[in-house]
């Protein structure tokens, strides 16, 4: 698992009890200290831009779960809410659905 920081407005930080009876490995990388510093914001653009690029050799892959058109708005976020999705959840004009 790769944690690129955590995006939730809750408070709510989940036991990693689970990780450790399935031999898993958390990773984390926090970029509040990225950003921190103007210095640190050109660090923290090359690493974004350096993500993008892996995306675009086909070296990360992103994982969409699910899309909905941009109507379906209301049910694409009733989804996100309930915490079931793996990846992401990508929301596109209803005339490319």
């Amino acid at each position: 698992i790769v944690s690129m920081g955590s995006a939730g407005r809750d408070a709510h930080s989940p036991s990693l009890v689970g990780l450790m009876g399935q031999n898993k490995t958390l990773i984390s990388y926090y970029q509040g200290a990225e950003l921190a510093a103007p210095s640190q914001r050109v660090r923290a653009r090359q690493n974004v831009q350096r993500l993008i690029g892996d995306v675009a050799e086909g070296r990360l892959r992103v994982v969409i779960d699910r899309t909905y058109k941009l109507s379906e708005a209301a049910q694409a976020h009733a989804y996100i809410e309930s915490r079931k999705q793996f990846g992401r959840v990508v929301m596109i004009p209803d005339e490319r659905a």
